[in-house]
């Protein structure tokens, strides 16, 4: 990461979706296996 993180969950429409805040930012990386996550 460019910056710092400071926080991150996993989303998406089917949890493979890695969400990371920065200080500035909000970063999303794509991974391959879905993460824990609640569907709400």
């Amino acid at each position: 990461m460019p910056e710092v993180p400071a926080n991150l969950c996993f989303g998406g429409k089917d949890g493979k979706t890695l969400f990371i805040t920065a200080r500035t930012s909000l970063y999303t990386v794509d991974v391959k296996v879905a993460g824990h996550f609640i569907d709400r």
